[in-house]
């Protein structure tokens, strides 16, 4: 649920407040995770007398979050064509001066068209 409340947001479908709410803690959890970068890697210099281990452990954490970039999948085919009854509209297009929620065809018609 609060996936598909956050995907809203920052796709403009969410209003306006809880856009900025969502904005607002991801720029406070990247602040945050600089902050404890920049302590963890003047902890690791002061006690190694480098900076190895600290831009090692930075390098695997940037191959981590990119491995787990390419998990994140795209919408999917519903969540743009359901509005939020959740429906599937009929997205199939009819053709030139066929406007409105025409019914789909029975297969009796799609048969009778083909011949």
């Amino acid at each position: 649920m609060r996936g598909q409340r956050v995907q809203r947001a920052l796709t403009g479908g969410g209003t306006p407040a809880e856009t900025r709410r969502i904005i607002s803690w991801i720029f406070a959890a990247h602040q945050m995770g600089g902050a404890l970068a920049g302590i963890g890697a003047g902890a690791v210099r002061t006690f190694s007398g480098d900076y190895l281990l600290a831009f090692m452990t930075s390098g695997l954490a940037c191959l981590l979050a990119s491995l787990l970039v390419l998990r994140i999948r795209g919408p999917r085919a519903c969540d743009s064509a359901c509005g939020l009854t959740g429906r599937k509209r009929d997205l199939t297009f009819r053709g030139p001066g066929t406007e409105g929620s025409n019914p789909a065809p029975s297969s009796s018609e799609s048969r009778a068209n083909l011949t």
